[in-house]
């Protein structure tokens, strides 16, 4: 009875064991330190306790109690040590801190007989009678009250009808007073009701702070990383009892360029040991700092916009709770351990007290404080409100319980490579723009890794977009649009982005197909003033390949994403391992300047990149799409190559038809290739050398002759060779620093030296340049020219084969007419069929003779001998006029 003695006369030392350690409880001072008591007398028995306690709001908390069997702490009873979380949870009304411990490993060990007596009566904590054994000891990781009814051996309030003790393993309340001095360290109850209103009196003992912690700092510029918050007790939710969370963030809390990305776990259970589920609630978006905190000292306020929120009932008392509190659209879509996604509600349909009478879908702001001591952070963010102005008032309470940093590794910012080859996958998010649609995206990309040292990065980009109904969490069954293309990427480098570890990236997708899939979307599309009708009527599914849109026909073409349709997308992109996200494109390098805003919603890695397919076989047709180009003009290019010879064909347009006009400037040219390998890897590709045998460039436009006329003149004289219609041809190059155009990517008349490289149907060819070294060592970039593969190698006709071929044509045709209508005239006259003029042709082998002879003669002074035999053509005198003799 020892025990249960010596805790029951601890009441009766209260007054005495305050005036040792405590003169106030208004003290600034934490519970982070080492305390500890001197021998404390009772009657014949004593007692020592020791604390070691780290964290700040929430930590690891060490109990030690040594039981003396007399009163001078000489003769050991039984020792405890005890290991415990705990979580502060604010004041109660006499300024003491309250707080939630949770006992998850309680060594015990009884020194004497009466020890473990007493412990097989009042916590067995084993089926078997008298578990406990003088100076066995046992490792206690979880009781349940009717194998422990009596804890008060650990610190656990008396048993009684309405009190519980202590439940190892589970949560119990009480609360603290620290001060500079020391600690105060009340009983505790596993009923969140009796334990957070103990009155002042109910305390276990009363330590002496042996040492501190050091001094917590707050921590504004980041909070990065994973963060976790143990299980708390939690009201907020009908049902529920209790609740733990993590928190995951990506990103700077101080760059005004961009903003980061989180994912916030909530899981809710009915019971304070956090055991049995009720509800489970994850989002996941982007967050940007908006203000600094007036309520909270070093807070941060931070606006959170989610892309998606994931919402998981356990028990059909929830569900029925769902239906009713917020049933967001179709209340039948809410079942049981079944997850819907939630990206928004229509006003007025979700009123769940977890949301803080925020408008779901929209944004939602918070203030962040994290501090930092030691090895030790902690992480606390108010709930959130719908504006800037209430976050930035409302200060943390008793419930906002920190996080700890469970994993400090963060990924933020990068290291500034474009490693994003694999596929990534937006799962679904509110569309934007005004539009209550939502989203789903994927994105593969398809090439090499850029890094600043080993050259710039390039690929293949294939998207898929689908646009759905509002309020159905991109559901299948419900969506609207359908869009697919195809493109290519580029990495443009680091050098105009202010976002730290990101990338500039030029999409270029010159066609994107796009099926609508209801009849109410066809008319909203189809609406000339408010829709986008894009230079066409919609159909319900029939799907349109959009080139472009001309202007004025499209109110909004945000929605067909990655910038401009037919026009090449400037923004930025930044990948950090298994997260991706992409600027807003715009259709001018101005992209490049483009924050990571709230709206850009990272992407997900869902498939790894695929093995690399770098081809050496670069003999086929290719085929450049519409896109803009140098000098403010678009651009398409026809290509046959093979490893010895090539026929280049490209067109340019004035920008922004889509390359559907008339051309204003053609160029052409063919002739001789050489391939060689290029030194280091074979994924750089390959050395060539173009040397055209025919060139010829042709103006159709005033415009497009003056420019020619002023940065490619090609002459040192006053006429130039450029004419409107007029194709202008060369067999030799310009004169020296007589043209410097930038469209005319290969020297006129010259040969011309770059690189070349094939990956999969996709080729990649950079300027070709005059200097044989300079041509060799550039690397590939942004402007470089990219082609997709339509067909084998079949190569057209130059200008000048054309003309010998014509006139192949011409005699063969002729001789042809001639055999036929002679032989027919012949038979009309004789009734037989046979040769026409058949003396001729039986002479003609001497005649063709007789002509080298004359030619000899005539031209070189060459003499007839006597052995030169010729012909002689002896003829009727019908045919004398015809054919002569020598």
């Amino acid at each position: 009875m020892w025990a249960r003695a010596f805790n029951c006369h601890l009441v009766a030392l209260l007054p005495i064991v305050l005036s040792m350690c405590l003169a106030t409880t208004a003290d600034t001072s934490d519970q982070c330190g080492v305390f500890d008591t001197v021998c404390i007398k009772h009657n014949n028995a004593s007692a020592k306790y020791t604390i070691v306690s780290s964290g700040m709001t929430i930590g690891m908390y060490s109990l030690t109690i040594s039981s003396f069997s007399d009163d001078e702490c000489q003769t050991p009873a039984m020792t405890v040590q005890a290991n415990a979380s705990y979580t502060t949870l604010g004041l109660n009304a006499e300024q003491a801190t309250l707080w939630q411990v949770t006992y998850n490993a309680v060594k015990v060990t009884p020194e004497t007989e009466d020890a473990a007596a007493q412990l097989n009566t009042q916590c067995p904590c084993a089926d078997n009678p008298n578990p406990w054994q003088a100076n066995n000891a046992r490792l206690l990781k979880r009781c349940v009250h009717e194998l422990c009814p009596d804890t008060t051996w650990l610190g656990g309030m008396l048993p009684s009808p309405s009190t519980t003790g202590i439940l190892i393993g589970s949560p119990a309340f009480g609360f603290i007073k620290p001060s500079a001095d020391g600690l105060v360290v009340s009983l505790l109850d596993a009923n969140y009701n009796i334990g957070t209103s103990l009155p002042g009196d109910e305390v276990l003992t009363a330590l002496n702070r042996t040492s501190s912690c050091d001094p917590a700092n707050v921590d504004t510029d980041h909070i990065c990383g994973s963060w976790s918050k143990q299980c708390s007790p939690n009201f907020e939710l009908d049902g529920s009892a209790a609740v733990t969370s993590s928190f995951q963030y990506t990103g700077s809390l101080v760059n005004i360029f961009e903003a980061g990305q989180f994912a916030y776990e909530q899981t809710y259970y009915s019971s304070s040991d956090c055991f049995m589920k009720t509800l489970q609630v994850i989002k996941e978006g982007t967050i940007e700092a908006k203000a600094i905190s007036q309520a909270i000292q070093g807070g941060t306020v931070c606006q959170l916009n989610a892309a998606s929120s994931y919402v998981t009932p356990y028990t059909d008392a929830m569900v029925q709770h769902l239906k009713a509190v917020c049933p967001c659209g179709d209340p039948s879509q809410w079942q049981p351990a079944t997850t819907r996604t939630i990206t928004s509600c229509p006003i007025g349909q979700c009123s769940l007290s977890i949301w803080n009478n925020t408008v779901v879908g929209q944004p939602e702001f918070a203030a962040f404080l994290r501090t930092n001591r030691s090895d030790d952070s902690e992480l606390r963010f108010t709930h959130s409100t719908s504006t800037v102005k209430s976050a930035t008032t409302t200060p943390l309470i008793s419930t906002d319980t920190a996080y700890t940093l469970s994993d400090g590794t963060c990924a933020y910012p990068g290291d500034y490579r474009l490693d994003i080859c694999g596929t990534w996958e937006l799962s679904c998010a509110p569309m934007g723009d005004d539009a209550p649609n939502d989203v789903w995206e994927q994105y593969s990309f398809i090439g090499n890794a850029g890094d600043p040292t080993e050259g710039e990065g390039l690929g293949i980009v294939k998207r898929e977009r689908i646009i759905f109904e509002p309020f159905y969490g991109c559901n299948r069954n419900y969506s609207a649009i359908k869009i697919s293309d195809t493109g290519f990427w580029s990495d443009a480098g680091n050098d105009v982005t202010k976002v730290q570890g990101a990338r500039q990236i030029l999409i270029n997708i010159p066609s994107t197909k796009v099926l609508v899939a209801d009849q109410k979307t066809v008319d909203s599309l189809n609406n000339p003033n408010l829709g986008c009708p894009c230079g066409g009527t919609w159909q319900i599914n029939v799907p349109r390949v959009l080139t472009t849109c001309p202007p004025n026909t499209c109110n909004n073409p945000s929605w067909l994403g990655a910038g401009e349709v037919g026009s090449p997308g400037f923004g930025i992109i930044r990948e950090t391992g298994q997260s991706m996200r992409l600027s807003k494109f715009l259709p001018t390098v101005l992209g490049y300047k483009e924050p990571l805003g709230v709206d850009s919603y990272p992407l997900a890695r869902i498939a790894s990149c695929p093995a690399p397919n770098i081809s050496t076989d670069y003999t086929a047709h290719w085929f450049r799409p519409c896109s803009a180009g140098p000098e403010d003009f678009d651009f398409k290019v026809d290509m046959f190559f093979s490893g010895t010879k090539y026929n280049f064909s490209e067109s340019l347009f004035n920008p922004g038809v889509g390359c559907d006009t008339v051309p204003v400037l053609e160029i052409v040219h063919s002739g001789g290739v050489k391939l060689t390998r290029n030194p280091g890897s074979s994924t750089l590709g390959h050395r060539v050398r173009m040397t055209p045998s025919e060139f010829e460039i042709t103006p159709q436009d005033q415009g497009v002759v003056d420019l020619l006329n002023q940065k490619c003149p090609c002459t040192t004289g006053k006429k130039t060779p450029w004419t409107v219609g007029k194709t202008a041809s060369f067999n030799a190059p310009c004169p020296v620093n007589t043209c410097s155009l930038d469209i005319l990517r290969q020297p006129i008349g010259a040969a011309g030296y770059g690189l070349i490289l094939r990956e999969y149907d996709y080729l990649r060819m950079t300027d070709m340049l005059a200097d044989q070294t300079n041509g060799y060592n550039q690397g590939f970039g942004a402007d470089d020219y990219f082609f997709v593969r339509v067909g084998a190698y079949a190569p057209g006709i130059s200008a000048r084969d054309a003309v010998g071929t014509v006139l192949i044509l011409i005699v063969f045709f002729s001789v042809v007419a001639y055999l036929i209508f002679a032989v027919a005239i012949q038979y009309k006259k004789t009734g037989a069929v046979g040769m026409p003029h058949p003396e001729f042709w039986r002479n003609i082998w001497a005649l063709v003779l007789e002509g080298v002879h004359f030619s000899c003669v005539s031209c070189f002074g060459f003499r007839q001998t006597a052995t030169s035999r010729f012909t002689v053509l002896e003829s009727s005198d019908e045919e004398a006029g015809s054919y002569g003799t020598l």
